[in-house]
């Protein structure tokens, strides 16, 4: 695929990985998730799988037949460049059984531990982590939620 550097920049810029979803963001709420294949395809939520080749000119065919190559070039090239678009990234969630990291409330410290349904709250608070290295540069924060002494959410207001 032509020009892509420009896709490998972005997803280190992003700190994003091939395969792993994130959230585009533009406009008044509007927002699509995406994600960049290693193998020449970009997902969009509730469109499917584009082929790369395809917008850069290598299959002029068009299988799917059923969109403008032009908008998604301009998609693409909005979602590298435009500085009104925002990217987040999509918080990863292990499933029953995976391992992950968390700081711990005590302490401070890094654990690990195989994640089940008493854990859902270290999701819900962001102390949820893929890697050893991910709650290590996450700490700060996490020990910033943790030493709060009013709730993350007041159920009164809702």
């Amino acid at each position: 695929m032509k020009n892509k550097q420009l896709i490998q920049q972005f997803m280190e810029y992003n700190k994003i990985e091939y395969n792993e979803p994130f959230i585009v963001k533009w406009g008044k709420g509007k927002e699509v998730v995406v994600a960049f294949s290693d193998s020449h395809y970009i997902y969009i939520s509730g469109i499917s799988y584009i082929d790369i080749r395809q917008i850069d000119g290598f299959n002029e065919e068009n299988p799917w037949g059923n969109y403008d190559t032009l908008d998604y070039k301009k998609f693409i090239f909005d979602i590298l460049f435009d500085e009104g678009i925002e990217i987040v990234k999509v918080p990863w969630k292990p499933k029953l059984e995976d391992v992950f990291y968390y700081i711990d409330a005590d302490n401070g410290d890094v654990l690990k531990k195989e994640f089940d349904i008493e854990d859902k709250a270290y999701f819900l608070i962001g102390n949820c982590f893929k890697t050893e290295a991910e709650a290590q540069a996450n700490k700060w924060k996490v020990v910033q939620i943790l030493s709060r002494e009013k709730p993350l959410i007041n159920l009164n207001e809702w």
